[in-house]
């Protein structure tokens, strides 16, 4: 009789324990989660005001890596996706105004940078007012453009003033054999021109 009021007491003390223990680990885990919102939250808060920073000296290039880190981190943060559609949208702005003004280099520039991260942002491109060959379509409409211009110079005898072009062309159609070709030869000519003098 004494070992099993012994062992109901036991038994009651081990469960209040178990209890007690329950409910430490409990709130720990909740204090563990609300710590990790917090930390999620800070994080999501510096993105976006480095990302604005970026963009704001037209870094369009870093204010969108800042949210693909970011990102990667927390794919489900809504405030962070929303506000990385609105920059990336934003980026787009910036090269259409340029592209209407006929700002050719400040627009193919800006339209690449979209171009060559749109594979981070195609899970969600859907949300996007544009897509890939729109993008495709400007570059290449803006490539065209400024190649024309560095060509008027050159055959304006401006081959200095060609030159320049043509590299500002190569920021944002970087493989361009042609255009990289035509600078050689345009340099080779100037620097005749300049010995000649």
């Amino acid at each position: 009789m004494l070992c099993s009021k012994m062992t109901i007491q036991f038994s009651k003390k081990t469960i209040y324990l178990l209890g007690v223990l329950s409910l430490l680990l409990l709130s720990s885990c909740t204090y563990l989660k609300k710590t990790d919102l917090y930390k999620q939250d800070a994080e999501v808060e510096g993105t976006i005001m480095q990302s604005k920073q970026d963009f704001n000296i037209g870094d369009y290039s870093r204010a969108i890596d800042v949210y693909r880190f970011s990102f990667a981190k927390y794919p489900e943060n809504q405030k962070l996706l929303s506000n990385y559609l609105k920059t990336l949208e934003n980026i787009k702005r910036v090269a259409d105004r340029a592209f209407e003004k006929k700002d050719y280099n400040l627009a193919g520039k800006t339209y690449y940078t979209l171009q060559r991260n749109y594979s981070y942002f195609k899970n969600f491109a859907h949300l996007l007012s544009f897509d890939l060959e729109f993008l495709n379509a400007r570059v290449t409409e803006c490539r065209t453009c400024v190649s024309k211009k560095g060509l008027e110079q050159y055959r304006k005898r401006n081959i200095r003033e060609a030159i320049s072009i043509w590299k500002n062309l190569l920021t944002f159609d970087p493989d361009n054999i042609y255009i990289s070709n035509a600078i050689d030869t345009a340099t080779i000519q100037l620097k005749t021109l300049e010995g000649k003098k």
